[in-house]
């Protein structure tokens, strides 16, 4: 596939992003490879956020050449993000939160690498941490390196690469199907899929801006509060998690032959997840004998876990705490 054939696809999903939406779409509008088409999909948003988005598509002209998805109800982001890869005609899709921002070489990023990796089915480049505000608090910078270690991946129960910066051959999704909706994190679902399909390359090219805000998917992790919420949490989090490795189970099983092998590593994380849900039940003894059957599938975090009960997450927890404010 040349530069010619390639044609790019932005797609910006969003739900109550009024504060920083614009910001996002400027950030497509700077590109200095403008994308051959974006979609911008609204997932039933109840504040300014769908008149915002139609307002900037007006007043540049872009009624054209962007197409708007706005929904009257929330469906959740996967759901979100499914109508808008099915209405997409792309090569390449970039995909976008409605509070991130792509830098001005992303689309150009995106072409050069691919061209460079026309086996890989997913590149990725280096990221800038912002907060509310805009002001930086971190970076994610790679090397300029292919990860493919699945093993790794599976024992870490997700994915090394971090999904905000990705560019995807809409292919991909030809080859695994649909995103599933039984599970949040989409974004572990199609890394997942990448990582076994040849690997992803990831780039120390600084591509997007990534904005963490107590609004943010993820931020129950982030977020200031007892231990005993985060605990609930947790626990809550360990169906999904299993439901996660569910689905990279049957990944593999339509993936090549040398992953087939995998079946019985993903099979003890699965066990895995089953046991941290009910762990506040389990004597020293039991955890014991689950630490010694899962000792070569779980990494340092996990045996404390395991060997600790809910006094080892938690004294986890606080030692990362500890740790940052150092």
């Amino acid at each position: 596939m040349n530069k010619k054939q390639m044609k790019i696809t932005c797609i910006v999903i969003s739900y109550n992003q009024e504060d920083y939406i614009l910001e996002t779409l400027n950030g497509i509008l700077s590109q200095t490879v403008l994308p051959d088409e974006v979609i911008i999909a609204d997932d039933g948003s109840t504040d300014q956020t769908p008149l915002l988005i139609k307002n900037f598509v007006n007043e540049n002209l872009l009624q054209e050449k962007w197409k708007l998805i706005l929904s009257h109800k929330n469906e959740g982001i996967t759901c979100n993000l499914k109508k808008a890869i099915k209405a997409s005609t792309g090569d390449i899709l970039l995909l976008n939160a409605g509070d991130d921002i792509s830098l001005p070489n992303r689309c150009q990023h995106a072409i050069k690498l691919f061209e460079q990796h026309p086996n890989l089915y997913i590149i990725t480049g280096s990221i800038t941490k912002i907060d509310a505000q805009g002001k930086i608090i971190g970076n994610i910078v790679y090397d300029d390196i292919l990860y493919n270690d699945v093993i790794t991946t599976i024992k870490n129960g997700m994915p090394k690469v971090f999904p905000v910066g990705q560019a995807i051959r809409k292919t991909l999704f030809d080859r695994f199907g649909d995103l599933p909706t039984s599970v949040p994190n989409e974004d572990d679902q199609i890394t997942f899929w990448g990582l076994i399909s040849g690997g992803i390359f990831c780039s120390s090219e600084m591509i997007m801006k990534y904005r963490v805000h107590s609004l943010s998917a993820s931020s129950w992790i982030r977020n200031k509060q007892s231990g005993r919420e985060f605990l609930k949490r947790f626990i809550e989090d360990m169906p999904i998690r299993k439901k996660h490795m569910e689905l990279w189970l049957k990944a593999v099983q339509k993936g090549e032959n040398e992953y087939i092998c995998l079946k019985n590593l993903i099979q003890s994380k699965i066990e895995l997840y089953d046991f941290f849900s009910n762990i506040e039940k389990f004597s020293i003894w039991k955890r014991l004998k689950c630490f010694l059957h899962q000792y070569s599938t779980t990494n340092l975090r996990e045996k404390v876990y395991i060997l600790g009960g809910i006094y080892g997450i938690l004294s986890w927890r606080q030692l990362k705490i500890i740790l940052k404010k150092q």
